[in-house]
């Protein structure tokens, strides 16, 4: 068990996704079956929960390898364990039978620890205030001398010693996730831009993107990409959108980008989708199934462009601390008017009400 603790072992320094899930780690041997297996899974990719799970699986073995080997002939009857331990009205054992307990105790946790409450006194019974009953006659029986109380053997000291080695991984396992949670939240948790609730052209049905969006190549990208999010409509079982580009006057209908439909408002264009939206001026047409009627949404725009100003602002801050250096990157995108990218940028960050708060926000125009 011998493991020295660096500063910067990733399990100290890692960063969890899934908090939520990492505080399952101390029980992971008794999860059920689905539960076990996606703890497992979410640890395979995790810089701070797999580790940390190597560690409890590591601490565990150690444990099982110290417990003593299980006795090599059957636990004697419980008769027979009474009257090794001498309780109140035990029979005297043979010699012979003695010794082959005694020898079975050596090896068996279970059996030594039932003789050893023999040891004890019972506790005092409940008092009762009720007429005593007339005095039986005393009637003497022979007694057997009282043996002395066995003497525990060393071994059971080393039992608690394991126990208590058990009890020290789960409480500093407990005791880290703790301290990484609280200073994860206090030190270094991500800032979000205060905004309003803003209410643009469109907002009520179709939300983002609207206005500035950077493109998908040769330009910032942030988080999973560009998101279309529409709001949810009452009966809606799936979503559908068509992104044209504007190349020609007022009464172009645009030349045909992508199509995407999903069964949640919130649609992902893959990267090759994205990587089609270089600069230039583009409209969304979005519709609803509702009641197996297809029930259009409405249109938006929104303006691919490269930022040269914002880029060298992005490069500027790329030396800050992790959780500082993201938050800047939400707040310039913020100001610049890249709402869907910011937007995006949050989505990729762990979950918290603060996040949800931010995402929650309606567009601006």
């Amino acid at each position: 068990m011998d493991r020295s603790i660096r500063d910067d072992d990733p399990w100290i320094t890692g960063h969890c996704s899934e908090p939520e899930l990492a505080k399952a780690l101390p029980r992971w041997d008794r999860l059920a079956g689905t539960e076990r297996a996606r703890l497992e899974g979410h640890a395979a990719g995790c810089p701070r929960c797999g580790p940390a799970l190597a560690l409890l699986r590591r601490a565990e073995d150690w444990l099982v390898a110290q417990a003593p080997a299980r006795p090599a002939t059957p636990c004697p009857a419980a008769e027979d364990l009474y009257d090794f331990g001498q309780g109140p009205g035990a029979r005297l054992l043979a010699p012979h039978r003695r010794a082959e307990i005694e020898e079975h105790l050596d090896h068996c946790v279970e059996c030594d620890s039932f003789v050893a409450t023999l040891a004890s006194k019972p506790p005092s019974p409940i008092i009762v205030e009720e007429p005593a009953p007339e005095p039986a006659p005393a009637i003497a029986f022979p007694t057997a001398a009282r043996r002395p109380a066995r003497r525990r053997r060393p071994r059971s000291g080393r039992l608690r010693t394991l126990a208590a080695a058990a009890a020290v991984v789960a409480l500093g396992f407990f005791a880290w996730n703790e301290l990484e949670t609280g200073a994860a939240h206090a030190a270094t948790s991500i800032r979000y831009p205060a905004v309003g609730t803003l209410r643009g052209e469109g907002s009520e049905r179709l939300l983002h993107p609207g206005g500035r969006v950077l493109p998908a190549v040769d330009g910032p990208r942030f988080g999973s990409g560009l998101v279309f999010e529409l709001s949810e409509q009452v009966r809606g079982s799936s979503y559908r959108i068509e992104v044209d580009r504007q190349d020609g006057g007022a009464f172009d209908p645009g030349t045909p980008v992508f199509q995407l439909s999903a069964g949640t408002p919130l649609l992902r264009p893959s990267p090759e989708q994205l990587a089609l939206l270089t600069e230039g001026d583009y409209t969304w047409e979005a519709w609803a199934q509702i009641d197996s009627l297809d029930v259009q949404l409405g249109k938006r725009d929104f303006h691919v462009e490269e930022a040269p100003g914002l880029a060298r602002e992005l490069r500027q801050i790329d030396d800050l601390p992790r959780f500082e250096r993201e938050s800047a990157q939400l707040q310039l995108l913020w100001d610049h008017g890249y709402l869907a990218d910011a937007r995006a940028l949050a989505r990729s960050f762990p979950d918290s009400a603060e996040r949800d708060r931010f995402l929650e926000q309606a567009p601006a125009p």
